[in-house]
């Protein structure tokens, strides 16, 4: 199913200072590697060894044919891993969802604006000493959280400690200084970087042609002197840990980022030192030094990674990939309505039961599994918060913390609620359904029951039935489409229609090789549907049974059935007496996810730097939008060709926006759009690789007019026990004037209080400043870290933001730095000498093999 990467934001735009790019496009011609393909080439690498270290069990041969591997994937890996046993899809695709949450982690430190415009955070402006004190603390909130369980938290520390490492290479002189091999002293608690320019100490030389091949001044490489460039956009410049703006002083002769957008490059030293494309107007000096500088930065990721194996030990960081298969799950799923006012609290009321009847069901599993507990509310018209934790009490503190407001009509979004709690889920789970009215989204009928069918999961309805649409038997819809069941579908075509009149509307689809399992449905009054091939046949292409009353309709289509051929032309005929929604679903091979960000559409020289910021909460109404789509971990990206992308009104169906995609590389496009105004649906278009057409559409994204951003405020927000911080936001109301309710929630709150819920008038065109005041309560271990999401709603309109709160005793802040030796005098066998615990150690790494020499 193509979906949303929602993380702290919808995600991503470039770091003003580029490094590394977080992915190509084909409007400036990127040439290079970018933090996607060098994180996730390190992931894969790190991640074969790990399997070879933990064989499979069931099939001795697994090793060695993980050995015999020349192009690693996420899909040939685990296909070599597990062999005969492979059940491919969703092994694929949650390894693949674990490397997107450390690849848009680091992709987003380049748009964040908590990180974006930090120097540290990617070794700009030489600072070194900050940007290690970065690398060792995301090193150690990232161990912390793995060995807490806590694994998306831990990917997202994760993915910034890559981005930060992944820069000294091509932002430093690293590797003009004549070093092969990564520096060992990085990411290392204890150890400094050492030998760093002096801040009056000049380091470049003007350039004042394109090419700058002599940019650093000969002697700082041959002294093995460390230096970086500074980077100014427009007038502001990189700012250090505490918000100040760091300077280039002319006088002082410092060398710059450089590239068409770094106007400090104008500035004595003239030029640009940074090796983060390999084209000529991107790294004046750098470019003939990127792959060089990539490699590095592929062997530094490669190292750091398993470092942090070593210090979690495998299994948790197996589980840390998603790579472990030892996880179980239980979901509840519940209304928040108004009309559940009196059900909720019975619901509340027999909290210690639910406790007694989760501690049999945890005593139940096998040893070494681990039980994770969700919890899926759901209102309308906005869809609720899912909740992970493995601790029973945070759980049931959940449940204990709702309350029933809102909805307004006779039925509710519940299918879409258990859909949500179905893609949560793991395998095999027990889900429980709360409400107490019908489904008003009868349309994902055959959605959920697709994935109960694949997942095997056990859905208890408690209430009336989520699923009586007129007496629609689940079972039946399970047995439509349990036939080869293998991953979540996918919507190839959607329409909707809002009228009151009786009429049919006819619409073509197709249906492309890639596809199986395809399903039809529709839901409306007095509701009758067709589909024909081009002969005009039409009872045939459905399979039994046929879900066929007057406000459903589910079928199976029988791709068997004579005449019938991939990527001909169907027509679905919809005859409804008032509003209908029909959309086609399959199980596919081919698949794309995407990530959206907002764009400067001022911007044509390139998507870099300032081009793209990261979207914070639902995309706002109006701005530029940035659509980044990529094949899933399941997909080959060569197995079709996009052409357009398309935004389609998720109220009519119709198309709002439409625009050609721009090649990104890999099977990955890039189009430029606009946010409606409207909840919309993303479109793809193309075609497959035997020339049929093909459709890919995703799931509802509701844009707002009104939005948060949380500033420049230091990133995550680090508590002392005890300590009070707060973190200013900033309301922005582009619509009319509202009151909206403020509320705060943690992922983990139990170790945290935060400032009231309030009520704030904001008039149209009006921005609202506010705090929101975390208390660290100090129960918590060193490191532990918690999500904030801080939402603001009124009864139509709403946004969230998110930010990490750590709680850190001194051990995080100060790292008790050892001797560190300068750099030697350089070694040809790329080996950097460095002592550590009394002994000098020489580390060589090879793309084929890292180890440690005595």
């Amino acid at each position: 199913m193509m979906r949303p990467l929602f993380l702290v934001a919808v995600a991503c735009s470039f770091h003003c200072c580029f490094s590394f790019v977080p992915f190509p496009n084909d409007i400036v011609q990127l040439l290079g590697e970018t933090h996607f393909s060098i994180s996730t080439n390190a992931l894969l690498a790190v991640a074969s060894d790990l399997l070879q270290a933990n064989p499979n069990s069931d099939d001795a041969a697994s090793t060695s044919r993980i050995k015999q591997l020349k192009n690693l994937s996420a899909k040939s890996l685990l296909k070599a891993y597990y062999g005969t046993f492979f059940s491919p899809r969703e092994a694929v695709l949650r390894f693949g969802e674990a490397i997107d949450e450390i690849t848009d982690s680091n992709k987003d430190t380049d748009t964040n604006g908590a990180t974006k415009s930090r120097a540290a955070m990617h070794f700009d402006a030489e600072a070194f000493a900050s940007g290690q004190d970065q690398l060792i603390r995301n090193r150690k909130l990232a161990e912390k959280a793995i060995l807490d369980g806590d694994y998306a938290m831990a990917r997202g520390f994760v993915g910034k400690l890559l981005h930060t490492l992944q820069d000294f290479y091509s932002h430093s002189n690293w590797v003009e200084m004549g070093m092969t091999a990564p520096n060992d002293v990085l990411a290392r608690e204890g150890m400094k970087i050492a030998n760093v320019a002096r801040p009056d100490q000049p380091t470049c030389l003007d350039c004042l042609g394109v090419i700058c091949k002599d940019n650093i001044l000969p002697e700082i490489n041959a002294n093995f002197i460390l230096t970086s460039g500074y980077y100014r956009e427009g007038a502001q410049w990189q700012v250090d840990e505490l918000g100040n703006g760091i300077v280039k002083n002319a006088a002082y002769g410092k060398c710059s980022h450089g590239g068409p957008l770094d106007t400090s490059s104008l500035i004595h030293s003239i030029g640009g030192i940074n090796k983060d494309s390999a084209r000529k107007l991107l790294s004046p000096l750098g470019h003939d030094l990127h792959y060089a500088a990539a490699n590095l930065a592929k062997l530094a990721s490669i190292k750091v990674l398993n470092e942090i194996r070593e210090a979690v030990g495998d299994k948790p960081f197996l589980k840390f990939l998603n790579l472990d298969q030892q996880l179980k799950t239980i979901v509840y799923v519940i209304d928040t309505t108004s009309s559940m006012s009196e059900e909720l609290p019975r619901i509340q009321a027999s909290i210690s039961t639910i406790r007694q009847q989760l501690l049999e069901y945890k005593a139940s599993l096998d040893d070494g599994v681990q039980l994770q507990y969700i919890l899926v509310p759901f209102n309308d018209p906005d869809p609720g918060y899912i909740t992970k934790t493995y601790d029973i009490d945070s759980f049931l503190n959940g449940i204990a913390a709702l309350s029933a407001s809102g909805g307004g009509d006779c039925s509710e979004p519940s299918i879409g609620a258990l859909i949500r709690a179905l893609d949560a889920s793991q395998s095999d789970s027990p889900i429980y359904v709360f409400t107490d009215a019908s489904a008003k989204d009868g349309h994902l009928l055959s959605a959920a029951a697709s994935l109960i069918a694949e997942k095997q999961d056990t859905v208890t309805l408690s209430f009336k039935k989520v699923l009586n649409v007129e007496a629609v038997d689940l079972s039946k819809l399970s047995t439509l489409v349990a036939q080869s069941i293998q991953g979540s579908p996918t919507t190839i075509f959607f329409q909707s229609s809002q009228g009151n009149a009786v009429k049919t509307s006819s619409f073509n689809f197709y249906v492309d090789a890639a596809c199986s399992n395809v399903v039809i449905s529709a839901t409306g009054t007095n509701l009758r549907v067709s589909v024909t091939s081009p002969s005009g046949r039409g009872t045939k292409l459905f399979s039994d049974p046929v879900i066929n009353s007057s406000s459903t309709f589910v079928g199976g289509l029988n791709t068997a059935a004579a005449g019938f051929q991939y990527g001909m032309v169907l027509t679905i005929a919809i005859q409804s007496s008032g509003a209908f929604t029909s959309q086609v679903t399959a199980l596919t091979s081919l698949d794309y996810t995407y990530s959206l960000y907002y764009y400067d559409s001022s911007s044509t020289l390139q998507y870099g730097r300032n081009g793209f910021e990261t979207i914070e909460g639902y995309p706002l109404q109006g701005k530029p939008l940035a659509i980044y789509v990529q094949p899933n971990a399941y997909t080959d990206g060569s197995a079709a060709v996009l052409s357009s992308i398309t935004l389609l009104s998720d109220v009519s169906g119709l198309p709002m926006d439409s625009q050609l995609l721009n090649d990104a590389g890999n099977g990955a496009y890039i189009g430029l759009l606009a946010v409606p105004s409207q909840p919309f649906r993303i479109q793809v278009i193309g075609k497959d690789a035997s020339g049929n057409y093909l459709s890919r559409i995703g799931s509802t994204i509701r844009p707002s007019d009104i939005e948060f951003t949380l500033g420049n405020d230091a990133y995550p927000l680090m508590l002392l026990p005890g300590e009070r911080k707060s973190r200013t936001l900033l309301l922005h109301n582009y619509g009319s004037e509202d009151t909206f309710v403020v509320s705060v929630t943690a992922d983990k709150d139990a170790t945290f209080t935060f400032s009231t819920v309030r009520n704030i008038t904001i008039s149209h065109l009006e921005t609202v400043s506010f705090d929101i005041s975390v208390l660290a309560s100090g129960i918590a271990t060193d490191g532990f870290s918690t999500l904030v999401t801080v939402t603001a709603a009124s009864q139509n309109r709403m946004n969230t933001v998110k930010f990490v709160a750590v709680f850190a005793v001194d051990s995080v802040f100060h790292y008790n730095t050892e001797e560190t030796y300068n750099y030697p005098n350089r070694v040809s066998s790329g080996c950097n000498r460095s002592r550590v615990n009394g002994k000098r150690r020489c580390s060589t790494y090879t793309a084929d093999s890292i180890q440690d020499v005595e």
